[in-house]
């Protein structure tokens, strides 16, 4: 079972991620912060990163950089809704993939099952 780290934090965004993902058998773990994600981040590292790109005003990208060279293997998927320039702008600074909110969750479950094809993540 995949493990994700989602850091968001918007709540309505939390629960859509929460109710559409968990259904998919996959575990989930929430941060809202920078200081969060890196503390959930400093005990092991997910087989995914889940990450708004504006978190209560931190610009994320530099974020994205520093995880992409301490962690190789994590896979990071971006979401904003600033805009294509900040989609890719993530994608620049080492995100995986991303997504432009609002977004199906059927492209993010296309999205994670192409980056971690072993969790098999069927469509809700």
């Amino acid at each position: 079972m995949a493990r994700i780290v989602i850091c968001e934090d918007h709540p309505p965004t939390c629960r859509m991620l929460e109710r559409g993902l968990e259904r998919e058998g996959l575990t989930l773990a929430f941060t809202s912060t920078v200081q969060e994600c890196l503390g959930l981040l400093s005990q092991g590292t997910p087989d995914l990163l889940l990450i708004d790109l504006l978190l209560q005003g931190e610009n994320t990208l530099a974020l994205i950089r520093q995880l992409r060279a301490e962690h190789r293997e994590l896979r990071i998927i971006a979401m904003t809704g600033a805009g294509h320039e900040w989609v890719r702008a993530a994608l620049v600074h080492g995100a995986d993939g991303a997504l432009e909110k609002p977004f199906l969750l059927d492209a993010l479950e296309d999205l994670i099952g192409s980056l971690l094809p072993a969790a098999k993540v069927p469509q809700g």
